[in-house]
């Protein structure tokens, strides 16, 4: 997938939705997106990097605090990223969070890269733009290093002595107010963006840590974003089919055509680009219909007949026969054998 289609792919409307909360005029919030000023608030579907993208740009045109962005980044930081957030706050150490959140944060954030790097001394989060953001830019830059800085404070809660955050091309239309939000000292003109800090401090516990919530946190955010490349045709297709799952209002899962034209490729090439990872896009699929399925076995509140047609089924009877292949069990005798564990 190449840059320009960045703007094309969707991701959770949370982003623009917090917003509201500070933006009252949801009409200057959304122009230009075509979302309904009157949705806003309760807007239950995706929205693409461009519309979400043109609402903070509107954010930014709206406020008259210059340090807006870097009091919102301060005040949300850990509270919006939906299942990667409960994984990063019940991670072990402050190394094995870092590691996750660099690892699934692209699936939230796709215009961004997100690198991590380690030397004998320091460890590096990179972050650093995949596209022309244009007046978003050093907000959007500036946001996610006080993001990182926050979560770093879980860790850390004392000095801050031996970090420090790096900014490349930016920085300087906000320097002074830097001291106020940042505990850490700034650096301008540097050749990337980052927050560093000194390697040892990968090594600090989770006071907190509980080994059960942590795997759960993990299996949880791998089944919604699986390991995101902005190539990977296999990872497109897997998160789009997920999200259609886990919308509030279940969009039909797409045929192989309708997701071809979505990824801007024709039918033949996502049949090449899966053959050459051994798949095909009903073997996706699949797979995709069968952990929603169980995730939604595991939770007593739902009845075989919902999640039939939760999950597209035409009935429950459909439903059983593919979970049965699935698991050589019915769903009732899963969820028995679960509830005797």
């Amino acid at each position: 997938m190449v840059n320009e289609n960045i703007l094309d792919i969707e991701i959770p409307n949370t982003y623009v939705r917090m917003l509201t909360r500070d933006f009252p005029d949801h009409a200057g919030l959304v122009q230009g997106t075509g979302i309904r000023a009157e949705e806003l608030s309760i807007y239950q579907k995706s929205v693409t990097v461009k519309q979400h993208l043109r609402c903070i740009a509107n954010a930014l045109e709206m406020t008259v605090e210059p340090d807006w962005h870097l009091d919102w980044g301060k005040r949300m930081a850990g509270n919006f990223h939906g299942p990667l957030s409960l994984a990063i706050l019940s991670a072990p150490s402050l190394g094995a969070g870092l590691d996750t959140l660099l690892k699934y944060i692209p699936s939230r954030i796709p215009y961004h890269s997100w690198r991590g790097v380690e030397s004998d001394e320091t460890y590096r989060c990179e972050v650093n733009e995949l596209i022309d953001l244009g007046t978003t830019r050093d907000a959007l830059i500036e946001v996610p290093l006080i993001v990182l800085q926050e979560y770093i404070r879980m860790f850390q809660p004392g000095d801050f002595e031996g970090a420090h955050v790096e900014l490349r091309d930016s920085g300087q239309a906000h320097k002074k107010y830097f001291a106020q939000w940042f505990d850490m000292p700034v650096q301008l003109d540097c050749e990337r963006n980052a927050v560093v800090i000194p390697r040892a401090w990968r090594q600090l516990r989770n006071m907190d840590f509980d080994e059960s919530a942590w795997l759960s946190a993990l299996k949880r955010v791998e089944a919604v974003y699986g390991t995101f490349d902005e190539n990977d045709v296999v990872t497109l297709v897997r998160r789009y089919l997920i999200d259609c799952l886990d919308a509030v209002s279940m969009r039909p899962l797409p045929s192989a055509e309708e997701m071809a034209s979505r990824l801007n490729i024709s039918s033949r090439t996502l049949i090449r680009r899966l053959g050459e990872a051994e798949l095909s896009y009903r073997h996706l699929l699949d797979e995709v219909l069968k952990k929603k399925a169980l995730e939604m076995i595991g939770a007593a509140d739902y009845r075989v007949h919902y999640i039939a047609t939760r999950l597209g089924y035409s009935d429950a009877k459909s439903f059983r026969r593919a979970f049965k292949r699935w698991c050589g069990e019915s769903p009732g005798e899963y969820r028995r054998k679960l509830n005797r564990t």
